[in-house]
């Protein structure tokens, strides 16, 4: 609106001015006609005051025409900056429009690229899979072949172990014929174990003109009997005697999960109801606390409902065997040892030995500084007679009556009354202690009878006959 007004005020001024200047121009190439005007001096008089007027006007238009001018000069100073702005704002956007596109072509090619490749890892993972699924299945193929191979090497070994067994006893009946059929061999009968005794020791004489003890012809010095080869571990919780042929169980220390194998849990002779009470099966007896044994002494099973369990375990009794049987007195005393007698005290005041059996019956990888058989009363140090062998060395503290006497299943005949009825309830079993070397003879009757350790034993052995 305002450059309309402009336009117009110019417009009118440049009319005006045109005007004069061709009245101007006219008067002065030729100089008025005197005619008389209409209405004479006074209408020119009138005519120029109107002409004066519109002279004003227009002067008071063409000033506001200059002004409005100088506006439109400064409005189009400041359009024509704006516009050179806008130019230039124009060219950055369409250099960042130029940017942005290369930008969006590399962003899609890239994307392209990325489509690409996630086709190809997609591939790729279905591929994996394939594989997997065929090596799963093939690993559950050798899962299954491994099992069948170790159930077969199972009864591989077992079936090793009897016919070690049966070729050390072979072995064994091979020596002694041909110690029988020596001709330096002029005695009728087989020898007898050796003690095991190295060490001799010397004893004063009646009647000897030395002063002081002399050397004797003792054990340690004559060494006699059948020299001990050892005990082979069968890898099965049993250990064959490698001089007499006997394979013997093994027995696992406090607090192992195989109860039935413990070394620590005790049975009497016979079972017995003195107390009026019924008696305790296997699995009862194995399920009470230690201090549990001797305060319920009556209620223990025999230990002919233990070797019953034994033949019985795992449905082909233990070790894949069911002709375990209790020792003789014997076959028992074949496991003593007297080379490992106490001869000093340690440091903390007791015997450096004090079990007297074959060492492999006491045998614990760590023993945490103690001897073997201590070592077996500390619980979780022997968990199972796959690993470890031990014997029984009492109860522990509080339980002091039970020591390490075994039973045997030999018994001393003995008569104490005239009554036969009576004397069929009196048992004298002999027992072999391992503590001492001792065999007590303990009578089994009611309240009298103890509570021991057993051991089981299978085999035949030796056969102790003339020739």
């Amino acid at each position: 609106m305002k450059t309309r007004t402009i336009f117009w005020g110019v417009l009118a001024f440049a009319v005006v001015v045109g005007t004069l200047r061709a009245g101007g121009m006219a008067g002065a190439a030729s100089p008025p006609v005197t005619t008389p005007a209409t209405g004479g001096l006074p209408q020119c008089q009138a005519d120029l005051n109107s002409c004066t007027a519109n002279l004003g006007t227009c002067n008071t238009n063409l000033s506001q025409a200059q002004t409005n001018l100088g506006s439109c000069t400064t409005t189009l100073g400041t359009c024509t900056t704006d516009l050179a702005q806008a130019q230039a704002n124009l060219t950055t956007a369409t250099n960042n429009l130029n940017s942005c596109t290369s930008s969006l072509n590399a962003a899609t090619s890239t994307l392209n690229t990325c489509t690409s490749n996630l086709n190809t890892a997609t591939s790729t993972l279905n591929s994996c899979t394939s594989n997997l699924n065929t090596a799963t299945s093939t690993l559950n193929s050798c899962t299954s072949n491994l099992n069948t191979a170790t159930s077969t090497l199972n009864t591989c070994t077992t079936s090793l172990g009897s016919c070690n067994a049966s070729l050390t006893q072979t072995q064994a009946d091979l020596e002694a014929c041909q110690e029988f059929a020596s001709p330096s061999h002029s005695a009728p009968y087989r020898p007898l174990l050796a003690t095991g005794q190295a060490i001799s020791y010397l004893a004063r004489k009646t009647g000897d003109d030395t002063p002081g003890p002399v050397p004797v012809p003792d054990d340690g010095a004559l060494r006699m009997g059948t020299a001990r080869m050892g005990f082979q571990d069968n890898g099965d919780g049993t250990l064959t005697d490698r001089t007499t042929g006997l394979v013997w169980e093994k027995k696992c220390g406090l607090g192992c999960p195989d109860l039935l194998h413990a070394s620590y849990i005790p049975y009497r002779w016979t079972a017995t109801d003195e107390d009026g009470g019924p008696g305790m099966t296997v699995p009862e007896w194995l399920a009470a606390d230690r201090s549990f044994f001797l305060a319920n002494r009556s209620r223990a099973p025999s230990i002919w409902d233990w070797l019953d369990a034994i033949n019985a375990e795992g449905g082909t009794g233990f070790a894949g065997y069911n002709d375990w049987r209790i020792p003789n007195y014997l076959e028992l005393l074949s496991l003593l040892t007297l080379e490992q007698f106490p001869t000093q005290f340690d440091s903390r005041g007791v015997f450096d030995t004090l079990l007297l059996v074959s060492p492999e019956f006491n045998v614990v990888d760590d023993t945490g500084g103690f001897r073997p058989e201590e070592a077996c009363q500390i619980r979780g140090v022997c968990n199972s007679v796959l690993h470890c062998s031990c014997t029984a060395f009492g109860l522990g503290p509080g339980i002091t009556e039970l020591g390490s006497n075994y039973w045997s299943s030999t018994i001393l005949h003995r008569r104490l009354s005239t009554s036969d009825a009576v004397d069929a309830q009196i048992h004298f079993p002999f027992t072999v202690g391992f503590d001492h070397g001792g065999t007590p003879v303990q009578p089994v009757l009611a309240a009298l009878s103890p509570l021991n350790e057993v051991r089981a034993v299978r085999g035949r052995g030796p056969v102790l006959v003339p020739r």
